[in-house]
């Protein structure tokens, strides 16, 4: 009877369990297209980090340097003069910004050395205004931060 049942029985069709060779390969595909976009992203998120760290530490030296200016402008060697009127306080305040050591200097934050270039030129259409233009660059020489202000200094306010 064992015997008989084998004989007529037909042998049943497997039904296909787990996955084929192409659904994998697909599915490695993805993930790997997936993880490979996030490290880019990443990689581009950590590069912008570090630029705007070094923009914000260039600012800061500028900051510092214009504090120093500042404090140039509203000393009391640039007194009210009528007779400096004519000639103008922004000749005089650069005359004063050349001899003092701090400006125009390189400063070193952690693990970086950054040089700060400042240009003054007196207005050439009013005499009591002087033109700043700074630069700070990172070690390879490339520019990170500029700015243009313009200084008045307060004696120059009597003319």
């Amino acid at each position: 009877m064992f015997l008989a049942d084998l004989k007529n029985s037909k042998p049943e069709l497997q039904t296909e369990k787990g996955f084929a060779m192409l659904e994998v390969l697909v599915s490695i595909l993805v993930v790997t297209t997936f993880v490979g976009v996030s490290l880019q992203a990443m990689v581009i998120a950590a590069h912008s980090r570090v630029r705007a760290h070094e923009k914000s530490e260039a600012v800061l030296l500028i900051q510092e340097d214009l504090e120093g200016i500042k404090h140039k402008a509203i000393e009391e060697k640039l007194i009210y003069d009528p007779a400096s009127c004519m000639v103008g306080y922004a000749n005089a305040l650069q005359g004063e910004l050349d001899s003092y050591p701090k400006l125009k200097s390189s400063k070193t934050f952690p693990n970086k050395q950054y040089s700060l270039n400042l240009t003054t030129t007196p207005n050439s259409s009013t005499s009591h205004i002087l033109k700043l233009e700074y630069e700070v660059k990172d070690p390879r020489n490339n520019t990170i931060a500029e700015l243009y202000t313009e200084v008045i200094p307060d004696a120059s306010l009597g003319c």
